[in-house]
């Protein structure tokens, strides 16, 4: 079953197919003698090859026998191929693509059954040639079908890589959105490990943009920007006051009974005052006249 090399097959394909059509249609071998005869690329092909020896009955009748019906086979095949592929396309489901390898197969295994079917056990030139187109394809839809099998397989890991690099993506950016929140948290403290102040601050708020990722964050430290250190040592300090002295009980109790009660005691003992002192006043008098005696 090795290649054909005769004068019809070296003809170029559109003429083999030409000549095909025309004995599909019964056409007579004599005008198809005298057409191919006539045509400048087969008188070319017979001067260089066949040393200007012309196509012959013989020639035609093997090519009958052998290379059309290799051509009828293979155009059922692609008939077939062609009603698979528009049965592919009108469904609207995702594995439509997947299926179309299995069912060419399926194609292939049923024109294999046919040929079978209809053969009478002798092995003559239209079996062999349709057993060649059969075998051929055979072997040409189970390397299409590893291919499907395998463009299935990596599509499916693709799409697993996918949602994986989608799930990836959702949870960076949930870890954005918290991380001022965290980032409110952390100032103040790494603002006390790098000093603290107005400087510390600073430091503290540029270290996590950096780690956040903004790596066009500026360090805008002023000269007027000190430490907690320096902060504090600028400060005056506040005059202490002495500790207040504590009274003794018998002081309190002094105080306490100097205190009048209410404003009517108050009233009493001062005309009570009054009174001693106009009697002092009273008796010196007394006493002065006593003497003038």
């Amino acid at each position: 079953m090795s290649a054909r090399n005769g004068k019809i097959a070296r003809l170029p394909r559109d003429i083999r197919d030409q000549l095909n059509q025309r004995l599909e249609q019964s056409e007579e071998s004599p005008q198809l003698l005298a057409w191919l005869n006539a045509l400048p690329e087969t008188q070319k092909i017979v001067q260089n090859d066949f040393a200007g020896v012309p196509i012959s009955p013989q020639n035609l009748s093997q090519w009958r026998q052998g290379g059309f019906q290799e051509w009828l086979a293979r155009r059922d095949l692609c008939d077939d191929a062609r009603e698979v592929r528009h049965l592919s396309d009108e469904m609207e489901n995702e594995d439509s693509q997947s299926i179309l390898a299995d069912d060419a197969a399926v194609v292939l295994a049923a024109r294999f059954g046919s040929l079978i079917a209809h053969w009478n056990g002798e092995v003559d030139e239209p079996f062999e040639a349709r057993a060649r187109v059969l075998n051929s394809l055979c072997r040409s839809v189970v390397q299409l079908q590893r291919g499907m099998h395998r463009s299935i397989r990596e599509n499916f890991d693709l799409e697993n890589l996918m949602e994986a690099k989608e799930k990836a993506e959702e949870e960076e950016l949930k870890r954005k959105m918290i991380q001022p929140c965290r980032d409110m948290l952390k100032l103040p403290v790494m603002a006390k490990i790098f000093g603290g102040g107005e400087a510390g601050r600073k430091i503290a708020q540029y270290v996590l943009a950096v780690q956040r990722g903004n790596l066009d964050a500026d360090l805008d430290i002023l000269p007027t920007d000190q430490f907690e250190i320096q902060e504090a040592a600028g400060k005056k300090e506040k005059p202490v006051k002495p500790p207040r002295k504590r009274r003794t009980a018998q002081q309190a109790g002094k105080t306490r009974a100097k205190k009048t009660s209410n404003p009517l005691e108050e009233k009493e003992m001062e005309g009570e005052k009054k009174e001693e002192s106009s009697q002092d006043q009273s008796k010196s008098i007394k006493v002065n006249q006593s003497e003038s005696k």
